[in-house]
Protein backbone atom coordinates (compact mmCIF):
# COMPACT_ATOMS: atom_id res chain seq x y z
CA UNK A 1 0.00 0.00 0.00
CA UNK A 2 2.69 2.47 0.82
CA UNK A 3 4.23 1.85 -2.94
CA UNK A 4 0.94 2.58 -4.12
CA UNK A 5 0.55 6.54 -2.52
CA UNK A 6 4.55 6.82 -3.36
CA UNK A 7 3.69 6.11 -6.93
CA UNK A 8 1.93 9.02 -8.85
CA UNK A 9 -0.74 8.22 -11.77
CA UNK A 10 1.42 10.78 -13.77
CA UNK A 11 4.53 8.67 -13.32
CA UNK A 12 2.84 6.21 -16.00
CA UNK A 13 2.90 8.98 -17.94
CA UNK A 14 6.11 9.61 -18.24
CA UNK A 15 6.97 5.41 -18.35
CA UNK A 16 4.29 5.19 -20.92
CA UNK A 17 6.56 8.52 -23.22
CA UNK A 18 9.57 6.46 -22.28
CA UNK A 19 8.41 2.97 -23.60
CA UNK A 20 7.24 4.73 -26.81
CA UNK A 21 10.75 6.54 -27.39
CA UNK A 22 12.50 3.14 -26.64
CA UNK A 23 10.22 0.83 -28.53
CA UNK A 24 8.65 2.91 -31.78
CA UNK A 25 11.40 2.23 -34.15
CA UNK A 26 11.59 -1.27 -33.44
CA UNK A 27 7.93 -2.62 -32.46
CA UNK A 28 5.97 -0.06 -33.39
CA UNK A 29 2.99 -1.29 -33.45
CA UNK A 30 3.02 -1.87 -29.69
CA UNK A 31 4.57 1.31 -29.09
CA UNK A 32 1.74 3.17 -30.90
CA UNK A 33 -1.14 0.91 -28.55
CA UNK A 34 0.88 1.97 -25.15
CA UNK A 35 1.27 5.78 -26.71
CA UNK A 36 -2.54 5.54 -27.59
CA UNK A 37 -3.73 4.48 -24.63
CA UNK A 38 -1.33 6.87 -22.24
CA UNK A 39 -3.02 10.24 -24.15
CA UNK A 40 -6.48 9.23 -23.30
CA UNK A 41 -5.57 8.82 -19.81
CA UNK A 42 -3.73 12.18 -20.03
CA UNK A 43 -6.91 13.37 -21.22
CA UNK A 44 -8.63 12.13 -18.34
CA UNK A 45 -6.64 13.96 -15.73
CA UNK A 46 -6.88 16.95 -18.02
CA UNK A 47 -10.34 16.94 -17.92
CA UNK A 48 -10.10 17.06 -13.73
CA UNK A 49 -7.20 19.38 -13.59
CA UNK A 50 -8.91 22.89 -13.23
CA UNK A 51 -5.52 24.76 -13.61
CA UNK A 52 -5.24 23.35 -16.97
CA UNK A 53 -7.06 25.21 -19.83
CA UNK A 54 -6.74 24.44 -24.13
CA UNK A 55 -7.03 27.64 -25.20
CA UNK A 56 -3.10 28.12 -25.88
CA UNK A 57 -1.31 28.56 -29.26
CA UNK A 58 0.04 24.62 -29.27
CA UNK A 59 -3.55 23.49 -29.25
CA UNK A 60 -4.61 25.98 -31.31
CA UNK A 61 -1.91 24.90 -33.81
CA UNK A 62 -3.15 21.11 -33.85
CA UNK A 63 -6.51 22.07 -34.19
CA UNK A 64 -5.66 24.20 -37.48
CA UNK A 65 -4.11 21.34 -38.35
CA UNK A 66 -7.05 19.15 -38.30
CA UNK A 67 -9.48 21.76 -40.22
CA UNK A 68 -6.55 21.93 -42.94
CA UNK A 69 -6.89 18.31 -43.64
CA UNK A 70 -11.01 18.43 -43.80
CA UNK A 71 -11.24 21.19 -45.91
CA UNK A 72 -8.66 19.62 -48.36
CA UNK A 73 -10.13 16.46 -48.54
CA UNK A 74 -13.93 18.33 -48.51
CA UNK A 75 -12.58 20.39 -51.42
CA UNK A 76 -11.54 17.52 -53.39
CA UNK A 77 -14.59 15.60 -52.69
CA UNK A 78 -16.59 18.57 -54.25
CA UNK A 79 -14.14 19.49 -57.34
CA UNK A 80 -12.25 16.34 -58.06
CA UNK A 81 -13.93 13.03 -56.39
CA UNK A 82 -12.00 10.55 -59.17
CA UNK A 83 -8.66 11.86 -56.88
CA UNK A 84 -10.40 12.54 -53.33
CA UNK A 85 -9.11 10.12 -50.51
CA UNK A 86 -11.74 7.67 -48.94
CA UNK A 87 -11.42 9.72 -45.98
CA UNK A 88 -9.41 13.05 -44.35
CA UNK A 89 -6.69 11.32 -43.26
CA UNK A 90 -6.22 13.38 -40.37
CA UNK A 91 -3.53 11.70 -38.85
CA UNK A 92 -1.61 12.16 -41.49
CA UNK A 93 -1.36 15.81 -40.62
CA UNK A 94 -2.15 15.60 -37.00
CA UNK A 95 0.79 13.44 -36.32
CA UNK A 96 3.40 15.96 -36.72
CA UNK A 97 1.55 17.29 -33.58
CA UNK A 98 2.00 14.32 -31.40
CA UNK A 99 5.02 15.99 -29.45
CA UNK A 100 2.11 18.27 -27.86
CA UNK A 101 1.04 15.67 -25.35
CA UNK A 102 4.29 14.46 -24.44
CA UNK A 103 5.31 17.93 -23.73
CA UNK A 104 2.50 18.12 -21.18
CA UNK A 105 4.22 14.92 -19.78
CA UNK A 106 7.70 16.13 -19.83
CA UNK A 107 6.34 19.08 -18.07
CA UNK A 108 9.76 21.55 -19.27
CA UNK A 109 11.78 18.91 -16.07
CA UNK A 110 15.32 18.81 -17.50
CA UNK A 111 15.93 14.85 -15.95
CA UNK A 112 12.63 13.56 -17.74
CA UNK A 113 13.42 15.00 -21.06
CA UNK A 114 17.12 13.43 -21.25
CA UNK A 115 15.33 10.31 -19.97
CA UNK A 116 13.12 10.35 -22.62
CA UNK A 117 15.60 11.71 -25.74
CA UNK A 118 18.63 9.15 -23.96
CA UNK A 119 15.44 6.32 -24.51
CA UNK A 120 15.30 7.38 -28.43
CA UNK A 121 19.15 7.27 -28.85
CA UNK A 122 19.21 3.93 -27.03
CA UNK A 123 17.22 2.72 -28.90
CA UNK A 124 18.54 3.78 -32.22
CA UNK A 125 22.09 2.31 -30.92
CA UNK A 126 20.57 -1.33 -30.55
CA UNK A 127 18.61 -0.80 -33.35
CA UNK A 128 21.07 -3.95 -35.24
CA UNK A 129 20.18 -6.37 -32.61
CA UNK A 130 16.07 -4.89 -31.94
CA UNK A 131 15.47 -4.83 -35.71
CA UNK A 132 18.13 -5.89 -37.94
CA UNK A 133 20.33 -8.36 -38.08
CA UNK A 134 23.17 -7.88 -35.41
CA UNK A 135 27.20 -7.42 -35.90
CA UNK A 136 25.84 -8.98 -39.96
CA UNK A 137 24.59 -5.38 -40.18
CA UNK A 138 27.48 -3.74 -39.01
CA UNK A 139 30.02 -6.00 -41.08
CA UNK A 140 27.83 -4.52 -44.03
CA UNK A 141 28.32 -1.50 -43.55
CA UNK A 142 31.98 -1.75 -42.75
CA UNK A 143 32.16 -3.37 -45.75
CA UNK A 144 30.18 -0.35 -47.80
CA UNK A 145 27.17 -1.40 -47.63
CA UNK A 146 24.55 1.41 -46.84
CA UNK A 147 22.33 0.28 -44.21
CA UNK A 148 19.99 1.73 -41.38
CA UNK A 149 20.36 -1.37 -39.36
CA UNK A 150 16.94 -2.57 -39.44
CA UNK A 151 15.21 0.72 -40.73
CA UNK A 152 15.48 3.24 -43.50
CA UNK A 153 19.28 4.14 -43.79
CA UNK A 154 18.38 8.06 -44.64
CA UNK A 155 16.18 8.84 -41.56
CA UNK A 156 18.37 6.36 -39.10
CA UNK A 157 21.15 8.28 -40.50
CA UNK A 158 19.03 11.45 -38.66
CA UNK A 159 18.26 10.04 -35.67
CA UNK A 160 21.84 9.20 -35.26
CA UNK A 161 23.18 12.64 -36.42
CA UNK A 162 20.71 14.54 -33.90
CA UNK A 163 22.08 12.10 -31.05
CA UNK A 164 25.96 13.18 -32.53
CA UNK A 165 25.04 16.51 -32.08
CA UNK A 166 23.36 16.07 -28.77
CA UNK A 167 26.82 14.41 -27.35
CA UNK A 168 28.69 17.42 -28.38
CA UNK A 169 26.56 20.03 -27.15
CA UNK A 170 25.53 18.15 -23.95
CA UNK A 171 29.20 16.85 -23.64
CA UNK A 172 29.90 19.14 -20.82
CA UNK A 173 26.70 18.01 -18.16
CA UNK A 174 27.96 14.24 -19.56
CA UNK A 175 31.72 14.28 -18.96
CA UNK A 176 31.62 16.33 -16.10
CA UNK A 177 34.99 18.59 -14.93
CA UNK A 178 37.45 15.45 -14.91
CA UNK A 179 38.55 14.36 -17.83
CA UNK A 180 40.02 10.01 -18.41
CA UNK A 181 37.16 9.35 -16.31
CA UNK A 182 34.87 6.57 -17.48
CA UNK A 183 32.35 9.11 -18.27
CA UNK A 184 34.59 10.67 -20.57
CA UNK A 185 35.51 7.23 -22.09
CA UNK A 186 31.93 6.34 -22.31
CA UNK A 187 31.29 9.84 -24.27
CA UNK A 188 34.21 9.06 -26.76
CA UNK A 189 33.09 5.40 -27.21
CA UNK A 190 29.79 6.91 -28.01
CA UNK A 191 30.60 9.26 -30.24
CA UNK A 192 32.96 7.17 -32.38
CA UNK A 193 29.53 4.37 -32.97
CA UNK A 194 27.39 7.57 -33.82
CA UNK A 195 30.20 8.73 -36.40
CA UNK A 196 30.33 5.37 -37.63
CA UNK A 197 26.43 4.68 -37.82
CA UNK A 198 26.02 8.44 -39.52
CA UNK A 199 28.86 7.25 -42.25
CA UNK A 200 26.93 4.01 -42.88
CA UNK A 201 23.74 6.01 -43.58
CA UNK A 202 25.59 7.32 -46.98
CA UNK A 203 23.53 10.24 -47.29
CA UNK A 204 24.49 13.34 -48.89
CA UNK A 205 21.77 15.43 -47.51
CA UNK A 206 23.11 14.33 -43.50
CA UNK A 207 26.78 15.06 -44.69
CA UNK A 208 25.81 18.25 -46.02
CA UNK A 209 23.61 19.48 -42.69
CA UNK A 210 26.30 18.27 -40.71
CA UNK A 211 28.99 20.22 -42.63
CA UNK A 212 26.84 23.44 -42.34
CA UNK A 213 26.77 23.65 -38.19
CA UNK A 214 29.97 22.44 -38.14
CA UNK A 215 30.82 25.69 -40.30
CA UNK A 216 28.42 27.85 -37.96
CA UNK A 217 29.88 26.91 -34.94
CA UNK A 218 33.44 27.99 -36.10
CA UNK A 219 32.47 31.07 -37.14
CA UNK A 220 29.93 31.29 -34.16
CA UNK A 221 32.87 30.43 -31.54
CA UNK A 222 35.37 32.93 -33.52
CA UNK A 223 32.91 36.00 -33.15
CA UNK A 224 32.60 35.01 -29.34
CA UNK A 225 36.06 34.41 -28.87
CA UNK A 226 36.78 37.90 -30.40
CA UNK A 227 34.49 39.85 -28.19
CA UNK A 228 34.35 38.03 -25.36
CA UNK A 229 37.33 36.17 -24.95
CA UNK A 230 38.12 33.99 -21.81
CA UNK A 231 36.96 30.74 -22.29
CA UNK A 232 35.59 30.99 -25.54
CA UNK A 233 39.00 31.30 -27.08
CA UNK A 234 39.90 27.96 -25.66
CA UNK A 235 36.90 26.63 -26.89
CA UNK A 236 37.51 27.89 -30.66
CA UNK A 237 40.74 26.38 -30.59
CA UNK A 238 39.63 23.16 -28.96
CA UNK A 239 37.12 22.70 -31.90
CA UNK A 240 38.89 24.03 -34.84
CA UNK A 241 41.20 21.15 -33.96
CA UNK A 242 38.95 18.63 -33.53
CA UNK A 243 37.25 19.95 -36.50
CA UNK A 244 40.41 19.57 -38.39
CA UNK A 245 41.23 15.68 -37.22
CA UNK A 246 38.08 15.09 -38.55
CA UNK A 247 38.49 16.35 -41.84
CA UNK A 248 41.86 14.79 -41.60
CA UNK A 249 40.30 11.46 -40.97
CA UNK A 250 37.76 11.61 -43.56
CA UNK A 251 40.31 12.26 -46.32
CA UNK A 252 42.08 9.25 -45.43
CA UNK A 253 38.77 7.37 -45.40
CA UNK A 254 38.29 8.86 -48.61
CA UNK A 255 41.46 7.72 -50.08
CA UNK A 256 41.02 4.21 -48.77
CA UNK A 257 37.85 4.34 -50.46
CA UNK A 258 35.09 4.44 -47.85
CA UNK A 259 33.07 7.27 -49.63
CA UNK A 260 33.31 5.51 -53.03
CA UNK A 261 29.56 5.32 -53.17
CA UNK A 262 29.37 8.70 -52.26
CA UNK A 263 32.06 10.07 -55.12
CA UNK A 264 29.91 7.80 -57.66
CA UNK A 265 27.31 8.99 -57.38
CA UNK A 266 28.15 13.02 -56.88
CA UNK A 267 30.15 12.16 -60.49
CA UNK A 268 27.24 10.32 -62.07
CA UNK A 269 25.44 13.22 -61.11
CA UNK A 270 27.48 15.93 -62.86
CA UNK A 271 24.81 16.13 -65.55
CA UNK A 272 21.75 17.01 -63.26
CA UNK A 273 24.55 20.38 -62.22
CA UNK A 274 25.07 21.38 -65.82
CA UNK A 275 21.59 20.90 -66.83
CA UNK A 276 20.78 23.30 -64.13
CA UNK A 277 23.23 25.80 -64.88
CA UNK A 278 21.68 25.58 -68.72
CA UNK A 279 18.43 26.21 -67.37
CA UNK A 280 17.39 22.72 -68.69
CA UNK A 281 14.83 21.66 -66.49
CA UNK A 282 13.22 18.91 -68.79
CA UNK A 283 16.64 17.50 -69.87
CA UNK A 284 17.87 16.74 -66.43
CA UNK A 285 18.98 13.18 -66.20
CA UNK A 286 16.39 11.12 -64.00
CA UNK A 287 19.07 9.71 -61.34
CA UNK A 288 18.72 10.17 -57.41
CA UNK A 289 19.27 14.33 -57.57
CA UNK A 290 17.83 14.42 -61.14
CA UNK A 291 14.81 12.66 -59.58
CA UNK A 292 14.47 15.26 -57.03
CA UNK A 293 14.70 17.90 -59.26
CA UNK A 294 11.85 16.67 -61.53
CA UNK A 295 9.27 15.65 -58.13
CA UNK A 296 9.72 19.39 -57.07
CA UNK A 297 9.01 21.06 -60.54
CA UNK A 298 5.84 18.77 -60.96
CA UNK A 299 4.72 19.31 -57.09
CA UNK A 300 4.69 23.12 -58.09
CA UNK A 301 2.99 23.13 -60.63
CA UNK A 302 0.63 20.21 -59.48
CA UNK A 303 0.24 22.29 -56.42
CA UNK A 304 -0.57 25.49 -58.11
CA UNK A 305 -3.70 24.53 -59.39
CA UNK A 306 -5.16 23.79 -56.19
CA UNK A 307 -3.27 26.61 -53.98
CA UNK A 308 -5.77 27.05 -51.23
CA UNK A 309 -6.75 23.82 -50.87
CA UNK A 310 -3.94 21.23 -52.16
CA UNK A 311 -5.01 17.36 -53.43
CA UNK A 312 -4.89 16.11 -50.12
CA UNK A 313 -2.95 13.51 -48.69
CA UNK A 314 -2.94 11.47 -51.71
CA UNK A 315 -1.93 14.28 -54.11
CA UNK A 316 1.67 12.81 -54.27
CA UNK A 317 0.49 9.80 -54.87
CA UNK A 318 -0.90 10.78 -57.67
CA UNK A 319 1.56 13.03 -59.18
CA UNK A 320 4.27 10.23 -59.01
CA UNK A 321 1.05 7.60 -60.95
CA UNK A 322 0.23 10.41 -63.08
CA UNK A 323 4.23 10.56 -63.99
CA UNK A 324 4.73 7.45 -63.77
CA UNK A 325 7.72 7.40 -61.26
CA UNK A 326 9.00 3.76 -60.10
CA UNK A 327 10.54 2.97 -57.56
CA UNK A 328 11.77 -0.51 -58.23
CA UNK A 329 8.18 -2.01 -59.05
CA UNK A 330 6.34 0.40 -57.07
CA UNK A 331 5.57 4.17 -57.04
CA UNK A 332 7.28 6.94 -55.26
CA UNK A 333 5.41 7.86 -52.14
CA UNK A 334 6.81 11.18 -51.64
CA UNK A 335 8.12 14.65 -53.16
CA UNK A 336 11.39 14.56 -51.59
CA UNK A 337 10.93 17.37 -49.91
CA UNK A 338 8.67 19.05 -46.41
CA UNK A 339 7.63 22.13 -48.03
CA UNK A 340 6.54 20.83 -50.87
CA UNK A 341 4.62 17.90 -49.95
CA UNK A 342 2.75 20.13 -47.45
CA UNK A 343 1.96 22.31 -49.75
CA UNK A 344 1.24 19.35 -52.62
CA UNK A 345 -1.30 18.18 -49.75
CA UNK A 346 -2.89 20.57 -48.21
CA UNK A 347 -1.90 24.15 -50.30
CA UNK A 348 -0.54 27.18 -48.67
CA UNK A 349 -2.56 27.16 -45.61
CA UNK A 350 -0.46 23.88 -44.67
CA UNK A 351 3.24 25.38 -45.77
CA UNK A 352 1.63 28.29 -43.77
CA UNK A 353 0.98 26.58 -40.80
CA UNK A 354 4.22 24.69 -40.58
CA UNK A 355 5.89 27.87 -41.16
CA UNK A 356 3.96 29.70 -37.77
CA UNK A 357 4.62 26.56 -35.76
CA UNK A 358 8.51 27.07 -36.66
CA UNK A 359 8.32 30.71 -36.08
CA UNK A 360 6.61 30.35 -32.44
CA UNK A 361 8.02 28.06 -30.78
CA UNK A 362 11.71 29.44 -31.77
CA UNK A 363 10.68 32.54 -30.47
CA UNK A 364 9.30 31.30 -27.40
CA UNK A 365 12.84 29.30 -26.84
CA UNK A 366 14.43 32.13 -27.15
CA UNK A 367 12.62 34.26 -24.61
CA UNK A 368 12.87 31.12 -22.62
CA UNK A 369 16.86 31.84 -22.86
CA UNK A 370 16.64 35.30 -22.12
CA UNK A 371 14.58 35.14 -18.95
CA UNK A 372 16.78 32.81 -17.49
CA UNK A 373 15.01 29.80 -17.72
CA UNK A 374 16.50 27.82 -19.89
CA UNK A 375 20.19 26.86 -20.14
CA UNK A 376 22.54 28.31 -23.43
CA UNK A 377 23.48 24.23 -24.10
CA UNK A 378 19.73 23.78 -24.34
CA UNK A 379 19.26 26.63 -26.93
CA UNK A 380 22.12 25.72 -29.01
CA UNK A 381 20.92 22.17 -29.23
CA UNK A 382 17.66 22.84 -30.42
CA UNK A 383 19.40 25.91 -33.02
CA UNK A 384 21.27 22.80 -34.37
CA UNK A 385 18.50 20.55 -33.96
CA UNK A 386 16.43 22.40 -36.37
CA UNK A 387 18.83 23.62 -39.18
CA UNK A 388 19.89 20.01 -39.37
CA UNK A 389 16.42 18.60 -39.55
CA UNK A 390 15.29 21.40 -42.11
CA UNK A 391 18.51 20.97 -44.43
CA UNK A 392 17.61 17.31 -44.67
CA UNK A 393 13.35 18.12 -45.39
CA UNK A 394 14.86 20.08 -48.14
CA UNK A 395 16.36 16.74 -50.06
CA UNK A 396 13.82 14.41 -48.35
CA UNK A 397 10.15 14.48 -47.16
CA UNK A 398 11.19 13.55 -43.53
CA UNK A 399 7.97 14.31 -41.96
CA UNK A 400 6.85 11.76 -43.92
CA UNK A 401 8.79 9.03 -42.38
CA UNK A 402 8.53 6.93 -39.07
CA UNK A 403 11.86 7.18 -37.89
CA UNK A 404 12.55 11.13 -38.47
CA UNK A 405 8.98 11.79 -37.41
CA UNK A 406 9.21 10.15 -34.27
CA UNK A 407 12.58 12.21 -33.55
CA UNK A 408 10.70 15.18 -34.62
CA UNK A 409 7.97 14.98 -31.89
CA UNK A 410 10.73 13.55 -29.46
CA UNK A 411 12.93 16.33 -29.66
CA UNK A 412 10.26 19.03 -29.56
CA UNK A 413 8.31 17.87 -26.90
CA UNK A 414 11.15 18.28 -24.38
CA UNK A 415 11.34 21.90 -25.48
CA UNK A 416 7.31 22.67 -25.83
CA UNK A 417 7.33 21.26 -22.14
CA UNK A 418 9.54 24.04 -21.06
CA UNK A 419 7.36 26.32 -22.24
CA UNK A 420 4.45 24.64 -21.33
CA UNK A 421 6.33 24.61 -17.40
CA UNK A 422 7.38 28.50 -17.63
CA UNK A 423 4.47 30.16 -19.28
CA UNK A 424 1.37 28.62 -19.56
CA UNK A 425 1.29 26.21 -16.72
CA UNK A 426 2.98 26.47 -13.68
CA UNK A 427 -0.21 24.47 -11.62
CA UNK A 428 -0.03 22.41 -14.14
CA UNK A 429 0.06 18.71 -12.12
CA UNK A 430 3.10 17.81 -13.13
CA UNK A 431 5.14 20.69 -13.55
CA UNK A 432 6.33 20.16 -10.08
CA UNK A 433 7.72 17.08 -9.87
CA UNK A 434 11.67 17.45 -10.98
Amino acid sequence: MDFYYRFKPTDLLLLAAVFYAFFALAFEAVAELVFGISVLFLMFLVLKDRHFSIKKPPFYFLAFAILIAISSWVFMLIQQPEVADSSPRVESLANKFLFIPIALVLAGSVPKTFLLWGALGLSALLMPWLAGNGLEDVSDALMGQRTGFGRHPITMGMIYGVALIGLLVFSQRMIGSRLLSWRFLLWGFLVMVLLFAVWASQTRAIYLALAVLVALSLFALLFFACRRGGSFVRLFWLFTLSASLLVILSVVLFRLGYFDSIARKVLDESGVIQSLINGDLTGIPRNSFGLRIHFWVDAWHMGLDRFWSGWGEGGNHYLHEKAGNFFGDRHFVTVHNDLLELFLAYGLPGVLLFLSLLFWLTRRVFRLFKAGQMSLDFLVFYIFFMLFYLINGLFMSVLYFDESLLLWNVILSGYLGFVFKYQYFQNWMMADVE
